[in-house]
């Protein structure tokens, strides 16, 4: 699902809540009724205070909003269960199906409380990043499909979503195929070559499959499904994500990472390869890697990745570029001083473990205006963090020394059927 697509029951458009039944409510004893009456007008000074058009503030308004709701649903569970155990009432029957739908409504605000404790970081982030105005009922929209992403990426976050379902998804938000009926005209934008045959088009992912891991949640701060996010990934030619994979290339800010939407352009870290083929063109004119150094990435509508995972694989590309030798690496690439957004002064990673990580993958030293521009320290005591970055920098640098770092290539990549070489002449 695409955070940005209206989940199947907004928030608007909720059943009736338990708590405004009217049944539910005349089951209520005098006082339990006078209680909850009192609750109900706490919570109605809240739903009529102007409406929040930051991502903060409406988040913050939203877990107010849930505490009120569980405070009035337990009110009524512990009145009827009162009423229940000193047998004062004949509508025994009625009072046990009305705890059965308290208790229902219950489970869905304390899952949704716990989405939000996790995932409020990336929440928040991803509203931010929108390029549209943020109305009542789009915030709205996001947030509530932000909980629907997440109860499926619960279900099938261990083993990585089908290839094909993964694709679909990142195409419904980056509309990558809208352009063309497949059966029609079967054809796939490629972010740097444009429209190609769908068959040679890949949908890479920018976190890739091999960092899947509670290491990785840590690194990130959040509890967050970054395999299963439409933000996590780009269609790109075969070619070129083999060369992604491989850490040839880098993608970076195209001037500052707080334009709406963020710009993004590719630079070739790899000098090898500058001469190399990437494609042929149906009148056989050649695409060279030295042609799409610096080229922008062009997209179909406002939506992008997110900077959160372009900064992880942009870091995992530096390490490897300096770890390899590269000549003028530094050269290359831009101030790290680019990932720096006022909007994220909290930065993308936690910075002890990708210090550690560093080390541990034979990196020395990260360029300190990267580190500092993209990463976070922890605000807790130091006490029992010193464990949790060594266990999560382990985990992690054995995952990328078991992947040659560069070569980041998903652990499942499935290929398309006829899609079983690299061949450069494609000639579609």
């Amino acid at each position: 699902m695409s955070y940005l697509q209206p989940p199947s029951t907004p928030l608007g458009q909720r059943a009736p809540s338990p708590t405004s039944s009217p049944l539910h409510l005349s089951l209520l004893s005098p006082s339990g009724q006078a209680k909850v009456n009192t609750l109900k007008r706490k919570a109605s000074d809240l739903s009529e205070q102007s409406p929040p058009r930051a991502a903060g503030a409406f988040l913050n308004r939203r877990l107010s909003t849930i505490q009120a709701e569980l405070e009035i649903l337990e009110s009524m569970e512990e009145d009827f269960s009162a009423s229940l155990a000193k047998d004062l009432t004949s509508n025994h029957q009625k009072i046990e199906s009305a705890i059965e739908s308290l208790q229902k409504e219950r489970a869905d605000l304390e899952r949704e409380l716990v989405i939000m404790t996790k995932q409020k970081p990336f929440i928040r982030e991803d509203l931010e990043d929108s390029s549209k105005a943020i109305e009542d009922s789009y915030i709205e929209d996001i947030y509530s499909a932000w909980l629907h992403a997440s109860e499926d990426g619960k279900k099938s976050y261990k083993r990585a979503m089908p290839r094909n379902k993964f694709r679909k998804l990142v195409d419904d938000y980056l509309g990558a195929s809208e352009k063309f009926d497949p059966s029609v005209d079967p054809r796939t934008f490629c972010h740097i070559l444009g429209y190609k045959a769908s068959e040679v088009i890949r949908c890479a992912h920018i976190v890739p499959f091999c960092f899947d891991s509670k290491e990785l949640s840590y690194m990130f701060g959040a509890d967050d499904s970054a395999l299963h996010s439409c933000r996590n990934g780009l269609f790109l030619h075969r070619v070129i994500e083999k060369g992604f994979d491989n850490g040839w290339i880098a993608i970076v800010p195209d001037g500052s990472v707080e334009k709406t939407p963020t710009e993004w352009k590719v630079v070739l870290l790899k000098e090898s390869v500058r001469n190399d083929t990437v494609y042929t063109n149906p009148d056989k004119t050649l695409v060279r890697w030295r042609d799409i150094d610096g080229k922008a990435l062009q997209f179909q509508n406002d939506n992008r990745p997110a900077r959160r995972y372009l900064y992880f694989r942009y870091v995992m590309a530096h390490m490897n570029a300096t770890r390899n030798g590269w000549p003028d690496v530094e050269k290359k690439l831009p101030s790290g001083e680019i990932w720096a957004s006022p909007n994220k002064p909290d930065g993308y990673l936690r910075k002890s473990v990708l210090q550690i990580l560093a080390k541990r993958i034979g990196v020395q030293t990260l360029p300190s205006d990267l580190v500092e521009a993209g990463t976070f320290d922890d605000t807790d005591p130091a006490s029992g963090r010193q464990v949790e970055d060594l266990k999560s920098s382990i985990e992690l640098s054995y995952r990328i020394k078991e992947n040659a770092l560069g070569n980041l290539q998903d652990e499942d990549d499935e290929r398309e059927s006829g899609d079983e070489t690299d061949s450069e002449d494609d000639s579609a």
